[in-house]
């Protein structure tokens, strides 16, 4: 018991390590996963940045327009960030850090748009300018083409004027390519925003996949690590409990050791007292030494006499049990032959009735009343012949057939030294120990037997030790068949030192008993049955290594009455 305890301990202190490396694995993994994030939001804000720096470069030249929906899309990524960072705590401090060089990067875009308005001013006025002069030069050309009476086709102008209007034409052509300029960069602008908002778009998405995901990652993590706590606490109150019982056992046999020591103090100090008596020689105790050895001899004599008589009595018993196998075995072959006459004289009474009801249709009522009588007749006779045959049959020893695997060889070893003063006893062995080789064996074997008789299964340890299951469907076709007997289930025996394959056999023998305890089915333990013991003769019942028998306190006979074991 206290070796069981041991190992079932060492394997509890390791399920916890194990327990343990998997907890610090998950931890490792989350803190891999939230690095992960940082680094991608530090390399999302970085894109975010340089994004806003080229088109802040792209921007210097353009309108207002433009740059106030550049820095109303930076709002709405700030907004989103904003709300991004109320869904996941977790990312509430890199949202707080995005935030703040958001805002940094409003405040040159801002001072940037501030520099543009002013160059954008200047531009106009300078335009306006240019607008103004023009419109002076036109008036004094068409002045002075009135004044000289020349059509306004044809020029009259001075030298400082042509360098004037020269001058003139080529501002004009310098603010239109600038115009020009400012068009081609809003579109660029205006493409490079369309990017920009995409990017943002997609961004965002990634982000909140990313935070589903961590979330739900950060949720089985804590779920994990609860589980794995509680199960660390399990075993831990488990351990306790294995080292207080072991400590308790551990007394005890402290305790047992110290009276065992006693009493052989005691039984040293009685012979030595009887040393003492013995030594003083009297020939009353010369007297008593001969009687003494005259009867060890006469027990010795009679021992051997006891072993002879045992060794004969087995043979005899052996002699019987095959006499009694070819009776059996006759008795079927009888019990068959009358099965069929049986069967045949029910064809027969069948015919002849069919007989008489064509007849009578096509007779009077005479003929087919004397048809009747003859069959009729004719079937009490044969009856009459059968009956007296069951009877004797009747009368014959109750049968008890034992259905169990190669290993089950040990129990019916067992049954022969039950009385067989009222039973006969036939115990069949699969060809392996599986229990759906062993169930398949009972259709045949049981059509004989009736309510006088039992019908007793041992199931075996193979299926669990395989790692497979006795179907339901099995055990209640086998039920059903056997309705005519008396039906026992005798569960799988547990094997030594083997606290798992011990754990699937319980499961295996209750399967079993849940099966039987809806039906006419008895079941019985085995485990709480079964006792160390030795057969005379040294002839041991091999089972893993333990010998087992049949209890006589708590057996089938409590079930079924002379059924008892010697």
């Amino acid at each position: 018991m206290i070796n069981d305890l041991k190992t079932e301990v060492f394997d509890k202190t390791n399920y916890i390590d194990r327990l343990k490396r998997e907890k610090q694995t998950l931890l490792d993994e989350a803190e891999y996963s939230e690095d992960r994030l940082v680094r991608e939001n530090s390399a999302l804000k970085q894109r975010l940045s340089q994004l806003a720096r080229n088109s802040l470069e792209q921007v210097t030249n353009a309108p207002r327009k433009l740059a106030s929906s550049s820095i109303q899309t930076l709002f709405q990524e700030e907004i989103l960030l904003q709300n991004d960072s109320q869904t996941d705590p977790c990312l509430a401090g890199s949202s707080d850090e995005k935030q703040q060089a958001l805002m940094i990067e409003i405040a040159e875009i801002t001072n940037l748009n501030k520099q543009m308005a002013t160059s954008i001013e200047t531009l106009d006025n300078e335009n306006r300018f240019l607008s103004n002069e023009l419109e002076d030069l036109k008036e004094q050309l068409a002045c002075l083409h009135v004044s000289h009476g020349k059509p306004s086709g044809v020029p009259s102008l001075s030298r400082e004027q042509n360098i004037f209007l020269g001058n003139c034409k080529q501002r004009k052509k310098v603010t239109e390519s600038s115009n020009e300029n400012l068009t081609k960069l809003s579109e660029q602008f205006k493409a490079s925003n369309d990017n920009l908002e995409k990017n943002l778009v997609e961004t965002k998405n990634q982000l909140i996949e990313e935070q589903k995901s961590s979330l739900q990652l950060k949720t089985q993590l804590h779920q994990d690590i609860l589980k794995k706590e509680e199960d660390i606490r399990t075993l831990r109150e488990n351990e306790s409990r294995y080292l207080r019982e072991i400590a308790e056992q551990k007394n005890q046999n402290t305790k047992l050791e110290n009276k065992n020591k006693e009493l052989l103090q005691q039984t040293e100090k009685i012979q030595i007292n009887q040393l003492n008596q013995t030594n003083q020689y009297t020939p009353e105790n010369g007297c008593e030494i001969s009687n003494l050895k005259a009867t060890i001899k006469n027990l010795e004599d009679k021992i051997k006499d006891i072993d002879g008589k045992r060794k004969i009595e087995r043979q005899a018993y052996s002699e019987d049990i095959a006499k009694y196998r070819e009776d059996i075995a006759k008795l079927n072959q009888k019990i068959e032959s009358l099965i069929l006459t049986n069967t045949n004289i029910n064809e027969t009474a069948k015919t002849l009735r069919n007989n008489a009801k064509n007849f009578k249709n096509n007779t009077t009522g005479n003929k087919t009343n004397q048809l009747n009588s003859d069959s009729n007749e004719k079937i009490v006779e044969a009856d009459k012949q059968i009956v007296p045959m069951l009877v004797n049959e009747r009368k014959r020893k109750a049968q008890i057939l034992i259905l169990t695997g190669k290993n089950g060889y040990n129990y019916g070893k067992v049954c022969k030294k039950i009385s067989e003063n009222k039973y006969d006893i036939n115990c069949q062995y699969a060809t392996s120990n599986m229990n759906g080789d062993i169930l398949e064996h009972h259709e045949k074997l049981s059509q004989r037997l009736d309510m006088n008789d039992f019908k007793i299964i041992f199931t075996h340890s193979e299926n669990a030790r395989r790692g497979k299951q006795i179907k339901e469907d099995v055990i209640k076709l086998v039920i059903e068949s056997s309705k005519n007997t008396n039906l026992i289930f005798i569960g799988a025996p547990y094997v030594p030192d083997r606290p798992i394959l011990n754990g699937f056999i319980n499961k295996q023998n209750q399967d079993i008993q849940n099966c039987v305890k809806t039906r006419n089915a008895t079941y019985i333990d085995i485990n709480r049955v079964i006792k160390p013991f030795n057969i005379d003769n040294n002839d041991e019942l091999d089972y893993r290594g333990k010998e087992i028998v049949i209890n006589s306190n708590r057996c089938i006979s409590n079930l079924t009455p002379d059924l008892k074991t010697t």
